[in-house]
């Protein structure tokens, strides 16, 4: 950089701040660029109080609610009388959220069609694009260009913020956006996306929260840990011997929002016993070694356990004993490696090679410390604390955790979890919707779901995979905890039996009930019967009914008992428009949520023998 720098005096009269910064990236303006107000519009829609429905739940995003890495949108439901002060716009399919604080973090994303009209905070503009794709004006965005302008205009020195006058004024650095860019730019953002809903690690979903919740920076700054010399067990040296490899592994510096605790001040570190009688038959004490724990999982994993056999060692196993929400902490191999003790593990025995950390009552939340656990913040200190083959427990207890307050604990174990669910179902949603019309029909029908609407009806021909819809649709309405009870029913008994089958296949994870005369309780989960032979059902104890085979004819849900939200799933027939229209008047729609016609199936090969019959009958 030229130790001076030449500025035209109209630059000095036409900016409001005569930093050294602001005042460089004025002048740069002076290039041919395209001015941002020319390709969308900004913040169209607010809210309107005197509309807000105080008892719906409304998608509310935030700053946290959006993923950095991925651009995903995982929002929280609000109800409209808790939505907050800074809940002031309305985002719509195609709408861009682009954060005004901190703008050089890049915190951006494109509202997806089921997210339609979802609250916003001021934290963002919402800008919706003219003529030009939501995915182009994205890439332009997430330009690092654009993103370290932002950060060179924005103000504050605590929280820098971006100015909504600025922004209208702000031109990108492009004489000229080509339009024959569209077709790359939406490929490379569905790519991008597309990678981005892949399986993420416990790992990432855990440092993605505490990196918006809790870090204030991550450095590497040599001059502040480095010494004249630096000690090293003998066998580091083993494969580099070069002292920048070695120095590079103590230059970096975290800085936290929130006080740091180390691990004594925080809990009780003692070591597991060594046991050499042991079975792997269920009986006796189970015996938690290190290959019980894994990264991946938050608990000890339960399924290859072994048991102690030998009761003579009985007296020596007071202090190797775990209670529930003991942590474990492995002290050989992956130094680090760690897990939370379940309720159903309660009185198992610690082998030697683990550490147990007994936490104080009411410091911090058990949970909260063992996702920590897993990011790489604790795994570079286990790594500086090891000595030789051996992490010891005197070692382990200088290590540093972040600590908020209990609330905002809670807060960060919510949100990893919503996560952790939101993670699953992409994943389960890949493995179970394999064509372009089931994931649409899921959109429309959760979208109708979060939206308040009380009654919704899908066409679907024949073959088109309705078990597969409704399967993905109900487990992600208890994932995210939309539903806890949900009430399915079909026609005909080899329906009921059809769809009980499939479910347990792919939700093995949810309590799953067969009606048999009636016999429903006040259980959670999902009940499965057949309308005709089901009659005392109340409507009012269920989340979510799904009425598959439905015809208007069943007029037992029409009524306004029914509190939860009603399905009716349909094939597609030449009849039935017509009794659908007779009876729409009770089910308040004017056409059906989603239609995938019998011929639109045959031009997607979905169903040969279907196309053959048609065919025929011609």
């Amino acid at each position: 950089m030229r130790n001076h720098y030449l500025v035209p005096y109209k630059f000095l009269d036409r900016t409001d701040s005569w930093t050294v910064e602001n005042l460089m990236f004025e002048n740069n303006q002076e290039e041919e660029r395209t001015p941002l107000n020319n390709l969308v519009t900004f913040n169209k829609e607010r809210i309107n109080t005197q509309n807000i429905d105080h008892h719906r739940d409304y998608p509310y995003i935030e700053i946290k609610s959006i993923e950095l890495e991925t651009g995903g949108i995982l929002p929280t439901f609000i109800k409209g009388a808790d939505l907050p002060t800074r809940a002031k716009l309305i985002g719509r399919t195609g709408d861009i959220l682009l954060s005004i604080v901190r703008p050089e973090r890049g915190i951006i994303a494109i509202v997806p069609s089921s997210l339609d009209g979802c609250v916003v905070s001021n934290t963002f503009v919402v800008l919706t694009p003219k003529k030009i794709s939501s995915e182009y004006i994205y890439l332009l965005l997430k330009d690092n260009d654009v993103r370290q302008e932002f950060s060179l205009m924005a103000r504050g020195t605590t929280t820098p913020t971006l100015g909504i006058k600025e922004l209208k004024n702000y031109s990108l650095p492009l004489n000229k956006v080509p339009m024959y860019m569209e077709k790359t730019a939406k490929e490379l953002y569905g790519e991008w996306r597309k990678r981005g809903i892949e399986s993420r690690s416990l790992k990432e979903i855990v440092e993605d929260i505490f990196v918006k919740e809790l870090l204030e920076a991550e450095i590497i700054d040599e001059e502040y840990t480095q010494s004249s010399y630096l000690t090293l067990p003998y066998e580091n040296l083993v494969d580099r011997w070069d002292v920048k490899y070695h120095i590079n592994h103590s230059t970096r510096k975290v800085l936290w929002d929130v006080p740091t605790y180390r691990v004594g001040d925080l809990g009780e570190l003692q070591i597991g016993i060594p046991i050499s009688a042991k079975s792997e038959k269920k009986g006796g004490l189970p015996y938690i070694r290190v290959q019980d724990l894994d990264d991946e999982s938050l608990y000890v994993l339960n399924e290859e356990l072994v048991y102690i056999v030998d009761e003579s060692v009985e007296e020596k196993l007071s202090k190797a004993i775990l209670v529930r929400d003991n942590i474990l902490i492995s002290r050989i191999g992956n130094f680090g490696r760690s897990a939370l003790v379940q309720q159903e593990l309660d009185g198992a025995v610690a082998n030697h090679n683990l550490a147990i950390l007994r936490l104080k009552e009411g410091e911090i939340l058990p949970k909260f410390l063992a996702y920590f656990l897993k990011t790489k913040w604790a795994k570079q200190q286990f790594s500086t604390y090891a000595t030789g083959l051996v992490l010891q427990a005197n070692f382990l207890k200088e290590l540093t955790i972040p600590v908020p307050s209990l609330e905002q604990q809670q807060l960060i174990v919510e949100f990893i979890e919503q996560k952790i669910s939101a993670n699953r179902i992409d994943e389960l949603e890949k493995e179970t919707l394999r064509f372009k019309h089931q994931i649409e029909c899921v959109e429309k029908v959760y979208k109708s779901f979060i939206r308040g609407d009380k009654r919704g009806v899908v066409q679907l021909a024949t073959g088109a995979g309705k078990t597969s819809i409704i399967t993905a649709l109900i487990r992600r309405l208890i994932e995210l905890k939309q539903v806890k009870r949900v009430l399915y029913l079909a026609d005909r008994r080899i329906l009921a039996e059809q769809f009980r089958q499939a479910f347990k296949e792919k939700s093995i994870n949810f309590p799953c009930y067969s009606i048999k005369l009636d016999n429903v309780k006040s259980d959670n989960g999902v009940w499965i019967g057949v309308i005709n032979e089901v009659n005392q059902i109340s409507n009012e104890t269920f989340d979510l009914i799904i009425l598959d085979g439905f015809s208007p004819a069943w007029s037992k849900f029409h009524n306004e008992e029914t509190k939860g939200y009603v399905l009716g799933i349909t094939s597609t027939t030449p009849n039935f428009l017509q009794d659908y229209n007779e009876g729409a008047h009770s089910w308040k729609h004017d056409e059906p949520l989603y239609v995938y016609t019998f011929n639109q199936a045959i031009l997607d090969n979905l169903n040969i023998g279907m196309k053959n019959e048609q065919e025929q009958k011609e």
